[in-house]
């Protein structure tokens, strides 16, 4: 989804503001001052989901300091009138699509995008998704690169343990025609 930085959204976009933790938090703008959005009552914290609701802030409250980005170009089935009534028939409610808030399957994203598209995603999870299963993969061939190194040098110790008695015995030989 491309996105713009802009001064004042118009009703119906898709909005969001980049947090200093380093997510974008998203929300409907429902006219060029009002945001409805997920929320804590405001703050917009993932660490009180129970108490996270779907309100109506101004502008200023939702993006709390931050750049009002929005998206570009207007890509809804819906008009901006019926995206700006979809997300208001959710005013008030601690649930959408049947659930309450949840970071990784129902947040602030996914209520943006239905409301906007009809379909629930969240590109910021699915990243992180991919994110985590590039570490999982890197960090597995770490384990068995180590593995693998600790397999060979087991070897190399138990054969080093099987030769020893020969090389001693070797060793004895040759003392033993030194002497001689």
């Amino acid at each position: 989804m491309p996105f713009k930085k802009v001064f004042r959204p118009f009703a119906g976009d898709i909005v969001r503001v980049k947090r200093k933790q380093g997510y974008y938090h998203y929300g409907i703008a429902s006219d060029h001052f009002r945001v409805i959005h997920y929320s804590d009552f405001g703050s917009d914290s993932v660490m009180n989901a129970s108490k996270t609701r779907i309100i109506e802030t101004s502008l200023q409250d939702f993006l709390r300091g931050g750049e009002c980005e929005k998206m570009n170009p207007f890509e809804s089935p819906f008009t901006p009138e019926e995206v700006v009534e979809r997300a208001r028939s959710y005013l008030g409610t601690y649930r959408f699509r049947g659930q309450k808030y949840n970071l990784v399957t129902n947040n602030c994203e996914h209520f943006a995008t239905y409301i906007y598209y009809d379909k629930a995603d969240s590109t910021q999870v699915t990243n992180a998704a991919q994110k985590a299963v590039a570490i999982a993969g890197v960090a597995a061939g770490v384990v068995a690169t180590l593995i693998e190194v600790n397999q060979a040098h087991k070897k190399r110790k138990e054969a080093a343990k099987k030769e020893e008695p020969l090389q001693i015995e070797e060793k004895k030989k040759q003392i033993k025609q030194k002497k001689k």
